[in-house]
C-alpha cells in the first residue's frame, strides 16, 4: 500500500461522493418542484371562479423552480454542512460521543478496557500514527466497532461492550488493525462527509413528518372547537398534509439513494481493510475469528443507538438490519469477508468458548518475550538486511514504502517496547501532569550543569514538586534507546491534549528548556515541533501553504545537512548534490540561525501538499543516507520529521 496514493484515492472517493450527492439533490429538487406545482394547483382551485377555463397553474415556472431549489439546498445542504462541520471540529471524539460512547481513561483498571487500550497503543506505535482517543459503547451488546476522525491527529477508535467481552486478544487486534487501515487509507474524512450527506437527506423526512403532524393537529383542533367549517380552512390543511406527505416520501427516496451511495462506497473498502489487517498482523485467524464471532452472536453487529443509522458506514460490520436482500448493506456479507482472508473456513457460524484470561495473558507474555529475544526485524539498523540494502541503493525506496504500512515485525517491536517500559513511565504517560513531566524529561540534557539550569526553569514555571518528578523520570527517559523516545512522546500526547487550554504556555516552557544550553539540537527541535503541531491542532489552527522551493524547506534540509557534515562547506556540498539528484532546483544552503528558526520552519512545512510531503521526505532521507549508513538515532530523526508532516512511519529497532 502506498500511503500517498491511498490519500489521493480517498480524495477521489470524496469527489465521487460529491457527484452522487449532487445527482441525488437534483432529483429531490425535481420532486419538490413537482410537489409545489401540485400544491399550488390545489390552492388555486380553492379560489378559482367556477367554470374558469385552462389550467389553474402552469407546469413550468422559473420562480417556483428557484423556490424549490432554495428549499432543498437550504434544508439538505445546510443540514449536511452543519453535521460535517460539527464532526470536523470535534474530530473522532464528536462522532463517538454522538453515539453515546464513553472515553476510556488511559489509566483504567478494567481488564477488558486495559487490554483494548494496550492493543490500540501497540498499533499506533507500529504504524507511526498518533495514539487515537479510545472509546467504548457501554450499552451496545452487539459485536462491532469503528474508527472516526477528520485526520489521524484527531482520530478515535471505539468498540462496543459486546466486542470487548466476546473477542480474545488476537481477534481484538484484528479488529483494531482493520480500523487503523481505515485511518491510514484516508477513509475517515470521507466517512464524515458521507454521514453529513445522509443526515441532510434524512432532514427532509423529518420536515415532512412535522408538517403532517401540524396538519393533523390543526384539523383536530378545529374539529373539537367546531371552528374549521370553511372550505378554505379544510383546503389549507389538505395542502399542508399533501406537502408533508410528499416531503416525507421524497426524504425516504433521498435516504434510499443515500443508502445506495453509502453501500457503494463502503463495501470494497471493507475487503481492503480486512486484507490490511492480515498484512499488519500476519494472523488471518484474528480477523476471521472476529467475523465468525459476529456471525454466531445473537445480535451480530447490531447497534441500537439512533445515530448509528447515519454512521453505519463507520462500523466494522453491519450495524443495522440488512434490507432489500443486502442491496443497502454497508458491508459485504460475512461469509464473503471470512473466505477472503480464510479460504479454509467451513462456512459454519458456531459459538466458540472464550479462552481463559490466564492462558491469554500467558500468550501475551510469551509474545513480548519473543520480541525481546529478537523476533522483530528492524526497519532501520544493522545485521540481517537493512544495512546491505542501504549500500545497494534500495533503502530510500524501502523507507518511502514503509510510510503508511504496518508490518508484523513493527507490531512485535511495539509490543516489546510497551512491555519493556519502566512502571514509572508507563503510569506517567497516561495522566496529564505525568505526561508533561515525561515530555520535559525527554528534553533534559545529559550534561549535569545544563540539566540543573533546565530543572530551575521547570521549578519556576511549574512547581518544586513537578521539577522533582521530572528529575526522577529522567533516568528512565535517558535510558531509552534512540528509537524509543518518539514512541514514548506519542504515548504522552492523548493525556497532554486534555490540558489543551494552556498548551501554548507549556510548549513555550519546553522550548526554554531545550534552549538552556544555547546550542542547535535537531531532535529537540523535532520534539518541540511535534508538540506544537499536535497540541495546536486541538485549537483548529492551520499553517498556510508551503512550497518545496520555499525558505522553510531550505532551512530544514540545510539543518539536516549541517548535522551530517563536519562544517558548513561540506553541508552545502551534500545539499547541492542531493538536490541535483532529486531534481529539486532552487534550494540554496541556508542553515537555521538557532533552534527557534528551525522549529518555525518545521511547523511551516505542515502547509506542504501531500505529494510535496513525499518529495520532501525523500530529500531528507537522501541527506541522512548520503554516506550509505543510517544509525537508529538518524532513523528516529526521520520518523519525527514524518510525524510533524503527518506521514506515519513505523517504529524502528535498535542496532
Amino acid at each position: 500500500m502506498d500511503f500517498f496514493q491511498s490519500q489521493e484515492k480517498a480524495r477521489k472517493r470524496t469527489m465521487l461522493l460529491v457527484v452522487l450527492f449532487v445527482v441525488a439533490v437534483i432529483l429531490i429538487i425535481a420532486g419538490v418542484y413537482a410537489t409545489f406545482t401540485v400544491a399550488s394547483a390545489l390552492m388555486a382551485e380553492e379560489t378559482r371562479p367556477p367554470g374558469a377555463a385552462g389550467p389553474a397553474v402552469s407546469l413550468w415556472s422559473p420562480g417556483r423552480a428557484l423556490f424549490a431549489a432554495v428549499v432543498v439546498l437550504g434544508v439538505v445542504g445546510f443540514s449536511a454542512m452543519g453535521k460535517i462541520a460539527k464532526f470536523s471540529r470535534g474530530g473522532g471524539a464528536a462522532v463517538a460521543e454522538s453515539m453515546g460512547a464513553r472515553r476510556i481513561d488511559p489509566a483504567t483498571r478494567d481488564p477488558q478496557e486495559r487490554r483494548f487500550f494496550n492493543v490500540v497503543e501497540e498499533m499506533a506505535i507500529a504504524s507511526g500514527l498518533p495514539v487515537p482517543a479510545v472509546y467504548v459503547l457501554d450499552k451496545e451488546e452487539g459485536i462491532n466497532g469503528f474508527a472516526a476522525g477528520n485526520r489521524p491527529d484527531d482520530a478515535a477508535v471505539a468498540l462496543t461492550r459486546g466486542a470487548l467481552e466476546a473477542l480474545d486478544r488476537d481477534e481484538l487486534q484484528g479488529v483494531v488493525a482493520h480500523e487503523f487501515s481505515h485511518i491510514l487509507n484516508g477513509d475517515m474524512r470521507m466517512n464524515i462527509r458521507l454521514a453529513g450527506v445522509l443526515f441532510g437527506l434524512l432532514v427532509l423526512s423529518i420536515l415532512g413528518n412535522g408538517l403532517l403532524r401540524a396538519a393533523f393537529r390543526g384539523s383536530l383542533y378545529r374539529g373539537m372547537t367546531r371552528r374549521g367549517g370553511g372550505r378554505g380552512n379544510n383546503g389549507g390543511m389538505l395542502v399542508i398534509a399533501f406537502v408533508g406527505v410528499a416531503l416525507f416520501l421524497l426524504g425516504l427516496i433521498g435516504q434510499f439513494f443515500g443508502r445506495l451511495i453509502q453501500a457503494a462506497i463502503s463495501r470494497q473498502r471493507e475487503f481492503l481493510a480486512d486484507a490490511a489487517a492480515v498484512q499488519f498482523t500476519r494472523n488471518p485467524q484474528g480477523i476471521s475469528g472476529a467475523l465468525q464471532r459476529i456471525g454466531a452472536a445473537p445480535r451480530r453487529g447490531k447497534v441500537e443507538d439512533s445515530q448509528a443509522e447515519t454512521a453505519a458506514h463507520f462500523f466494522f460490520a453491519n450495524a443495522m438490519h440488512v434490507r432489500f436482500n443486502g442491496l443497502l448493506a454497508t458491508h459485504p456479507p460475512l461469509p464473503k469477508r471470512i473466505r477472503a482472508v480464510d479460504p479454509s473456513w467451513d462456512g459454519k457460524f458456531e459459538a466458540r468458548k472464550k479462552r481463559p484470561a490466564p492462558s491469554r495473558e500467558a500468550k501475551d507474555t510469551a509474545k513480548a518475550a519473543e520480541g525481546r529475544s529478537g523476533g522483530g526485524a528492524p526497519l532501520f539498523g544493522r545485521g540481517g538486511s537493512t544495512q546491505e540494502k542501504i549500500a545497494s541503493g534500495v533503502a530510500l525506496a524501502a523507507f518511502l514504502q514503509a510510510i503508511g504500512n504496518v508490518s508484523p515485525e513493527a507490531v512485535a517491536r511495539a509490543r516489546e517496547l510497551l512491555a519493556g517500559l519502566p512502571e514509572a513511565l508507563r503510569d506517567a504517560v497516561h495522566e496529564p501532569e505525568g505526561a508533561r513531566a515525561v515530555a520535559a524529561a525527554l528534553l533534559l540534557s545529559a550534561d549535569a550543569d545544563v540539566r540543573a539550569k533546565q530543572v530551575a526553569i521547570l521549578r519556576k514555571a511549574f512547581s518544586d514538586a513537578f521539577a522533582l518528578r521530572v528529575t526522577r523520570l529522567f533516568p528512565h527517559t535517558f535510558a531509552l534507546a534512540d528509537t524509543g523516545r518518539m514512541p514514548v512522546l506519542e504515548l504522552c500526547l492523548p493525556a497532554l491534549k486534555k490540558e489543551a487550554d494552556d498548551a501554548d504556555a507549556f510548549v513555550d516552557c519546553m522550548r526554554e528548556v531545550a534552549d538552556a544550553d544555547g546550542q542547535l539540537h535537531l531532535f529537540e527541535c523535532l520534539i518541540l515541533a511535534v508538540l506544537e503541531a499536535r497540541l495546536r491542532g486541538t485549537t483548529g489552527k492551520r499553517e498556510s501553504a508551503a512550497r518545496l522551493d520555499g525558505p522553510a524547506a531550505a532551512t530544514v534540509l540545510s539543518g539536516f545537512a549541517r548535522i551530517e557534515a563536519p562544517d558548513e562547506a561540506a553541508a552545502g556540498a551534500i545539499l547541492a548534490k542531493i538536490m541535483k539528484e532529486r531534481g529539486m532546483p532552487g534550494i540554496a544552503f541556508s542553515p537555521p540561525e538557532d533552534n527557534a528558526a528551525l522549529e518555525r520552519a518545521l511547523i511551516k512545512l505542515r502547509g506542504l501538499k501531500p505529494g510535496d510531503r513525499k518529495e520532501f521526505l525523500s530529500a531528507a532521507a537522501c541527506i541522512v543516507w548520503h554516506n550509505g549508513e543510517l544509525s537508529p538515532a538518524e532513523g528516529e530523526w526521520l520518523r519525527a520529521l514524518a510525524a510533524v508532516l503527518e506521514c506515519p512511519v513505523p517504529s524502528v529497532a535498535e542496532k
